[in-house]
Parts: C-alpha cells; structure tokens; sequence
C-alpha cells in the first residue's frame, strides 16, 4: 500500500521538487543489457549449485520451431518409408501426441514415438533404430550454441559451482550428451537428469524431486535457468528452487515488427532455416530487445539483412548464369566485391569463372568518349551543386592548368554551377578537343587492362549495383563481347541495354519503391576502406589502376562496414553449411527487411550510423553526412532542412516523425545516460516522497496522482481546519 501511495505522488509537486517540473515526454530509449546482465551473475554468485535447461537455454535449433526439424529429417528418410516430407513432418508430431495420450508415464521416448510411426506405415522395426539415429543426426546438425546460456553456466562453473542440468526431452541422455559435447559443454553425465531417462518432467515437478532426492542438494540454495514460464520457472519456484527466466529467442523476435511477418509463417524448410538463423543469432541474448531490423549491432545487420540480400542475390544471378550461357561474370569494383565474395561461397560448383574488374563511372565513362554528345551525357548526369573546376576535375580528368589559357582565362573555375548552368555547355564547346583527346590517352590504359581480363569471344556479364547500366554501356564500346548486366536495382533509364533488376527492374526514381528513400545507405553497405579507381595507366606493358586517394571518411567506413560484412558473411557461411536444394530464401522477405531498413529505420537503426560521412566526388562532394549528429534538441526550422543535410531520406524521414512526435524539443539521448539517469532520478524521488510522508501525511495525499487518496487527503485537511476553528 505505501509502495502505491508513493507511486501517486504527482512528481510536479513544487514542495518535492522546489523547482518547476520536468516536462513529460515520450523519449525512445536503447535498452542497457550490461547492467541487467549483472544481476543475472549475481543470482548465481548467491547459489550454492546451478541448474541449467538444455534446450532453448544452452542449445537451440537452427530452424524457426523445433518441429521444423521434421521436415528435414523426412527429407533423409523419404527413399526409406516413401513418404513426402511434409506428410513425414506431420506424421512424426501426430505419432508423439498419440503416444503422450496413451502413456502411463509423464514423459515418452524417442523409439516409442518410431514404433508408432512404424506400426502406422505398416513397415519393419527392425529399421527403427536406423530413423532414430537419422533424427538424431538432424538434431546434432542442426543444433547451434545459446552462447548467452553458456557464458551463464561458465561463469558458474568458474565461480566455483556446482552445475547440474535438467531437461524435458524424449530423446535419450546419450543422445543429449552427443548434442552438447559439439558445443564444449562438458558435464559429468551423473549431473545430467533427463526426463526420458525417468519418464518424470520438470513441467510437473517431479524431475526436480527426483533431482533434490538423489542429490542431496538443499533447494533453497540452488538457483535453476531456463526457458519455460512453467517447467523452468514455476516448477521450479514451488520445489523451493529461485529460478532465473531466459525467455527462448523465438518469442522475444516475434515482439519485433520490423520484421516482416511472413518470415514465421512461411511452411518450406529453408524458410524455416532463414528465419531460424536469424532468431538463434539476434536473440541469443534473452537481454535484447532492441527494435529494428540491427537490434543495435552492426554485426546483426550484417547477419540480419545484408547476409540475406548476399544468398539471395548469389541464387538469382546463378539462374540468370546458368539460363543465359554465361560464361565469365565480373563483377564490378567497389560494390561488386562483396558480391562476388558471396557468389563464389554460395555457388562454387558452376562451371564458369568469376572476376573482379577495377571500374567506376570516372575510369569507365571518360575513356569511352569520341563525340561532344558523350561528353554532354557525362556532364549532364546528376550532380550536387559545386565548382566547376570540381565537376571538370572529377567528370573529365582535368584540370584548369592542364587546359589551353587561352581556353581557360574565358572561365571562373571557382563558380558554383548546377546541371543546367550555361557554362558547363560554354566550357564543352570551347575545350571539346582536349575532352577527346584525353579520353582517347585514358583509353589507351583502359583497353590494355580490359584485354588483360576479358576473354574474347567469351558470353559475360556485368554485376553492379545499378541503376541506369552507363558503365555496362560504355564497356560494350570499348570490348567486342556482349556484355549482359545483372543489378541490384535497374531505373527505366537503362532502355534497351540487355539487363536485368534484382530487386527492382526498370523501375522509374520517381516512383514508389522503398529502395530510393535508402539509396545512399544501400551503396554505402556494400563498400569496405578501398576508395574508387580513377584512371589506368601503363607501366612495361601492364596495366595499373590509379586510386583516389584515402581520406578520413574511407578509414571510418572500413571501420563500420568490417562489423557489418562480417556479420553478412557469417550469414552466408551458416546457411550454406545448413540449407539444403530444394528452396531458396523467400525474397519477399528479404525485401521486406532489407526496405525496412532503408526506408523505415527504427531510431536504434539509425543511431548505428550517427555522424556517418559519405564520398561522392562524381556527385559534386568529397564529403556528405548519410547521418549528421542526432541532437538533443531541434528547432522547427531544423527540422525542415533535415533532407539537405543528411543523404538516407529514410532516416530523414523518420527522425521527422520522431521529433514531431516529442513536439521537436525532446532530446534524443544516449541510452546508458538516460537509463542511468533515470534510476538516479526515480531513487531521489522515493527518498523525498518518504520525507514529505513523515513530514506532512496530509499534504503528500493531497498532492497525490490517485483521485481516491486525495479525497481523502482533503477530507483531512477539512477536518483538521474546522477542528482548528472549533478551538
């Protein structure tokens, strides 16, 4: 009661505070896992003896529900009892009810659930022990550590404790005992109680009086981590032992909704394994509830988004391949590096060779120009307002010292210009035959590297990004092969080249697609520290790319993007060592994800890249925010000019809901500070309310949040006034 009337003191009550109150807000907070994390190892600290479940605590399965299993495991037997797997899949969880119905004990057996299926098939026990082994097989195989768990039970282990684990499971402890040993759990098999073992389950309290019984263990001095709100957690609690509740993976990803939801509804068995690889790894930690798509990790959105978009791509472009008679695909530098690293892991068995090919529109473009038509299309592309010694510099190779004084005294160099500026077609006329004639030296370069790495008379294909194909067009000017172009994204502008859209094909910019509003985002997740080839030149017969040079914002980007494609390559080696052939990941999913992230980030996916920096010399910037500073505090005026300071309008976009939702003034703060400060606040405030109780009873139930207490609070004072006026 007195925990509730302190709760319903109004906490702008002057006499507490003695200064105006804090304004209410809806703040988006980070979770801090570190300090809860804590009081999870102090449970442990204060026990004698641990317990740990197995499944879902120590262990989890890498598909999205254990019985997804099933389908995997009628996969190896289908040549053996003739069954479908799906129909095997049912089969198998229909046999385990009927046989849980009709058992006398609270827990079955795994050979009691295949004598049912074998009396169902009408087939031979003697191969019982053969589909016992191979579920197991699938079971071991697809297994993956709980490193969250672990880190649990070896902190135990070294703080000295003795650990125990107990489990419901109809597989044999032999057979558990073959599932942890793969992970380095390593624990005496007489500390191991399996309810299959002694047909008891922790789910009715029995395994743990069997447990207590054999063991001698004093209950109230253990502590028991697991899973299960009944079997790990009130079984537990009303055998006399604390329990600590490590909810499964699965049920902390379905409170996430950013993911799209037919990601847990899909029936395929890969679809099972993405979605599985995906709840084991972000959720490993029970302590995570991060929104988005990251949960707050670059790593994870390394594994979570980039890791998919990686697989799924390297599927499509392996059909295109194999469809077209493809015979050498290069991939194209920067964006095409990751790629390729994907393709060659995912599809190593083709029978055609990858290449990584030094290109970028300055290297690619230039070279390919022999009329003032191609120079007009260079210069006419896209770009951010800048000088126009900058757009010449980065679009032409040159210089205005490298140019005829008599051509360049008619210019100011240092004029801000935009893509319709009369100058930049004055510059093209007066300079046309020096373009040309460096094109043509550039090109010299070029031929010679190009003919180093294309065979002739050889089908290839291009892989990029996208969008409108210009340097899959100024290849096929400059080799004698046709040239196919495979793309992330392609834009109506690429007209007839013959390409094709992974994600969008022929699509207009101006469209509805998700993609535009992470444009930036997109090409920026693709790069690591290597900074964009210039030009080639040729040194004893070879060709060599020239580089520009590294800047800060090259060195940041490595730094970020390692975590990031390292986490998308953990993804890509996990499912290759898991998926089987008979699926691929469902794309729409991928999609969803992927846009989520693009187009509609969570604050804690957008603060991933705060003061981020971008390079697009091409484009009119050496440098240009993606994510400037997230301030505390922002003005209305602020606010509207978000778009033209930072270059992923999806995050513009939803920092402008965010704000208007916290009426702009809210501060957007850092999450150990805030959570910190919190608690120091909500402390301070406990410890007046309690003054101001003994002071003046009176006076804290007038001032309280609960309408009843502060009728009664007045009726006092009333009472107290006529009393007074009385005497």
């Amino acid at each position: 009661m007195i925990k509730d009337i302190l709760n319903g003191i109004s906490v702008s009550d002057p006499i507490i505070i003695n200064k105006k109150a804090p304004q209410k807000s809806n703040k988006l907070k980070l979770p801090s896992l570190h300090e809860i994390e804590c009081n999870h190892r102090q449970l442990i600290d204060s026990a004698e003896w641990v317990s740990f479940d197995i499944f879902d605590t120590l262990v989890q399965r890498a598909t999205r529900t254990p019985k997804d299993i099933f389908i995997y495991v009628g996969l190896a037997m289908e040549k053996i009892i003739g069954l479908e797997p799906r129909v095997f899949a049912s089969l198998r969880v229909k046999a385990e009810k009927t046989v849980r119905d009709n058992s006398i004990y609270e827990e079955v057996t795994i050979f009691e659930i295949y004598n049912e299926i074998i009396s169902e098939l009408n087939l031979s026990y003697d191969i019982v022990q053969k589909l016992v082994n191979i579920e197991l097989e699938a079971e071991v195989s697809f297994s993956l550590p709980r490193k969250a768990g672990i880190e649990l039970l070896s902190y135990a282990k070294k703080m000295g404790k003795k650990v125990y684990l107990i489990s419901d499971m109809y597989l044999e402890k032999s057979h558990i005992i073959e599932i942890i040993k793969k992970h380095n759990i390593n624990i005496p098999a007489e500390d191991i109680y399996v309810s299959s073992n002694f047909r008891l389950q922790k789910h009715s309290g029995n395994l743990f009086k069997k447990f207590i019984s054999d063991t001698k263990v004093k209950s109230e001095s253990g502590l028991h981590i697991g899973d299960n709100p009944t079997g790990d957690v009130k079984s537990a609690e009303l055998n006399g032992i604390k329990s600590l509740h490590i909810p499964k993976a699965y049920d902390l990803f379905k409170g996430n909704v950013f993911f799209h939801k037919e990601i847990s509804n899909k029936s395929s068995f890969n679809s099972s394994l993405y979605s599985g690889l995906l709840i084991s790894k972000l959720y490993d930690n029970s302590l995570t509830r991060a929104d988005g798509v990251t949960c707050g990790s670059k790593y994870l959105l390394g594994y979570s988004v980039i890791g998919p978009l990686l697989v799924s791509f390297s599927q499509w472009l392996e059909k295109k391949c194999i469809d077209n008679g493809i015979d050498d695909i290069y991939f194209l530098a920067r964006d095409g590096k990751v790629f390729k690293k994907a393709f060659d892991k995912t599809c190593s068995n083709l029978n055609l060779s990858t290449h990584y090919l030094y290109a970028s529109r300055r290297s690619i473009n230039l070279p390919s120009i022999t009329t003032k038509a191609q120079i007009k299309e260079i210069m006419m592309a896209p770009f951010n307002p800048c000088t126009l010694g900058y757009l010449i510099k980065n679009r032409l190779g040159l210089t205005p010292e490298s140019i005829d004084p008599a051509v360049a005294k008619k210019f100011n160099f240092e004029k801000v210009v935009t893509r319709n500026d009369h100058d930049i077609a004055r510059f093209i006329d007066a300079a046309e035959s020096r373009i040309i004639n460096n094109a043509t030296a550039e090109r010299e370069a070029l031929d010679v590297y190009l003919k180093s790495k294309i065979t002739h008379n050889k089908k290839i294909a291009i892989v990029d990004i996208g969008y409108k194909g210009s340097m899959q067009q100024s290849l096929s000017n400059l080799v004698d092969n046709k040239i196919l172009g495979y793309y992330l994204v392609t834009t109506d502008e690429i007209g007839k080249l013959p390409s094709e859209g992974f994600l969008e094909n022929r699509v207009n910019k101006a469209g509805s697609s998700p993609f535009w509003q992470g444009v930036a985002l997109a090409e920026w997740l693709t790069l690591d520290g290597d900074t964009s080839v210039e030009k080639f030149t040729v040194l004893d017969g070879k060709a060599e790319p020239c580089f520009k040079q590294k800047q800060a914002h090259d060195i940041s980007r490595q730094l970020i993007t390692k975590h990031i494609h390292e986490g998308a390559f953990d993804f890509v080696d996990d499912w290759t060592i898991h998926s089987s052939t008979y699926d691929e990941i469902d794309l729409s999913c991928v999609k969803h994800n992927y846009y989520s992230l693009l187009a509609t980030p969570s604050l804690t996916d957008i603060k991933l890249f705060e003061e981020t920096q971008l390079e697009d010399s091409y484009g009119g910037r050496d440098d240009r925010w993606l994510v400037g500073p997230l301030k505390q505090h922002i003005t209305d005026k602020e606010l509207q000019n978000l778009h033209k300071s930072y270059s992923w309008k999806g995050a513009v976009s939803m920092l402008n809901k965010i704000y208007t939702l916290q009426h702009t003034k809210t501060p957007i703060t850092n999450t150990s500070e805030t959570i910190s400060g919190n608690s120091r606040i909500r402390k301070f405030m406990v410890i007046k309310k309690i003054k101001k109780f003994t002071k003046s009873p009176t006076r804290f139930l007038i001032d309280s949040q609960f309408s009843l207490l502060k009728i009664i609070g007045k009726k006092i004072n009333n009472f107290k006034i006529k009393r007074e006026f009385r005497l």
